[in-house]
């Protein structure tokens, strides 16, 4: 997963590593700091004033934490699910837990 740009807007992308084309993730549009699950079936990233989730397969996209107004510094999701990252505004680094959704 890699963030490119098409007619300048950044995407997130996903390729297999052995594939040599990668395609586009919908609904990525304006997507920075992507973080792959320790499963590797979903992807986090910050846009829009939110850190979201989504399948790498495809599907729905999902708010996880919203009033994030610069993008994080760095983000790593752990095998129990939780989603770290750190914002430069506070110092702190921030924890949202597994949700139902998942």
């Amino acid at each position: 997963v890699f963030v490119g740009r098409q007619a300048g807007l950044p995407q997130l992308y996903v390729r297999r590593l052995d594939a040599v084309e990668a395609r586009p993730l919908a609904n990525t549009e304006g997507a920075q700091v992507p973080a792959v699950s320790a499963d590797g079936r979903q992807v986090a990233f910050w846009a829009g004033g939110a850190i979201k989730k989504v399948p790498l397969g495809g599907g729905p996209v999902v708010d996880l934490a919203s009033g994030i107004t610069m993008p994080p510094q760095g983000q790593v999701w752990d095998a129990r699910g939780h989603l770290f990252f750190g914002r430069v505004s506070d110092g702190r680094i921030w924890d949202i837990p597994p949700t139902s959704n998942a």
